[in-house]
Formats: structure tokens, sequence, C-alpha cells
């Protein structure tokens, strides 16, 4: 459920359909979020940003769906992209992580929507460096998303 509801959000609070976008996820998980895009707003164009170990349970599980995402190993230069989503992974990234990830990957995007459990001032200073205008969210469900 939290998934649909992250999507809702992306759709509501970025007012983007992302059936023709290019996508990237910083740290897919077991792959949920990508599976309820592509179910609700397929896109043939989504990378997931990941450890090798992570990515191994994404394959498995992502599988038996029809399109199946670029999966990237670490933390490799990105191409311009659309949109940047980042749940859980983002705030579990140490500073520097976080400011290698801004400078090669998140900077590549026109839009981010991320999702950051811990210091939102020092995130909001790093995604700065790239972005003029970055917006903050929360309501009952959600707390300190950040989007631009």
């Amino acid at each position: 459920m939290r998934y649909l509801y992250t999507l809702y959000l992306i759709n509501t609070i970025l007012d983007i359909n992302l059936s023709s976008l290019s996508i990237v996820e910083i740290g897919g998980g077991y792959g949920g979020m990508y599976i309820t895009i592509i179910i609700n707003q397929p896109t043939p164009n989504y990378k997931i940003y990941d450890l090798p170990e992570v990515q191994m349970l994404q394959k498995k599980y992502i599988s038996q769906y029809q399109y199946l995402p670029v999966f990237v190993d670490g933390m490799r230069e990105a191409d311009k992209h659309d949109l940047l989503i980042s749940l859980c992974a983002w705030g579990e990234l140490d500073k520097e992580a976080k400011e290698e990830y801004a400078e090669k990957v998140i900077s590549k995007a026109k839009h981010f929507f991320i999702c950051s459990n811990y210091n939102i001032e020092e995130d909001k200073l790093i995604l700065g460096k790239y972005f003029d205008n970055i917006n903050y969210y929360e309501d009952e469900l959600v707390k300190n998303v950040l989007w631009a």
C-alpha cells in the first residue's frame, strides 16, 4: 500500500505521468516501487542503482513481469533522466555517498522524489548544489519527503 501512496504523491506533487519518463531509482529494495509503477503507469526506461547482492533479490522478484529495469551496479555516472526516486536508501547513506550520488546521478535528473529518514537540512544542502527549488512534504503517512 505504501508504494501506491508514493506513486500517488509523485503524480500529484510533481504533476507528471510516469509512463513516458526515464526513471532512476537509488536503492530499489526488493523492487516494490518499480512493480507498482510498471503495473499502473508502464515505463520502458527504468534503472535501479543498488548493491549486487540486493540486485539478485530484485531480479528474482521482478522477473515475473513483462518489463525489466536496467540494473546498475553501485554508483556509476548516470545519463540524463526525467525522474530520480529514492524511498529509504537515501537516508541510509553517509554524507560522502550522498554527495557522490548527488553529483553522478541526481544532478542528471529533471525532477527528484526522495524520502529522507534523517538529516533533512544536510540533505537540502547537498541537493541544493544541483537544484534551485527544493520542496518539503510531510503528512500523516510520510515524513521528510524532498522533491524538485
